[in-house]
């Protein structure tokens, strides 16, 4: 549903020029992980739409929090490789989980942005056990958190570990009924496991 949320977000700009967060999201749009699909160039020219530069943009984030969720993102859309830049990413968001422990939402992308430093094609338990450990905690704090039980079931999509994800795989498609995608995703849990 990221065309969906693209046009929520730039609703949200035109009803407020400045809201940095609203170009965030824009811009975070851009960035697919799990189908290793990005276009840093075009999530640039969203956040340069906000203003021209990372201070700039920066200036226009009322709150702390704001700011470190845009310093995230500069690093995320910055240079260097794929893999390093969703490295940093997965720190930085990490960092805002520890200093803001009631962010959901920090909690759900580390977990994403973890995953996605595992190259396409390879497996590494290590990490997308963890990324499924701060997911399920997140599911288990908040019972409809989508983005939980969607990071959860693919930290878990290897076939090993399909049985951790039954919780979110239990109670996905009803957090989303509306979405095909939710509706699709507990089949990586409920097949492996027959």
């Amino acid at each position: 549903e990221y065309d969906d949320a693209i046009i929520a977000f730039r609703e949200a700009q035109g009803l407020s020029r400045n809201f940095a967060m609203a170009y965030w999201g824009e811009a975070f749009c851009q960035w697919q992980p799990l189908w290793y699909n990005e276009n840093p160039a075009k999530a640039r020219e969203i956040l340069n739409r906000l203003a021209p530069t990372p201070a700039a943009r920066a200036a226009k984030a009322p709150t702390p929090r704001e700011k470190a969720y845009l310093a995230a993102l500069e690093r995320l859309v910055g240079p260097g490789d794929r893999l390093t830049r969703a490295g940093v990413f997965a720190d930085a968001l990490g960092v805002i989980a520890r200093d803001y422990p009631q962010d959901d939402e920090a909690k759900a992308f580390q977990a994403l942005a973890l995953l996605a430093t595992i190259p396409e094609g390879t497996r590494r338990p290590a990490v997308s056990l963890r990324a499924g450990e701060l997911a399920s905690a997140l599911l288990t704090r908040n019972p409809q958190h989508p983005g939980a039980a969607h990071y959860m079931l693919h930290a878990y999509d290897d076939g090993e570990h399909a049985a951790r994800a039954l919780p979110a795989a239990r109670v996905y498609a009803k957090i989303a009924p509306q979405s095909s995608h939710a509706q699709h995703m507990p089949s990586h849990a409920f097949l492996p496991l027959g």
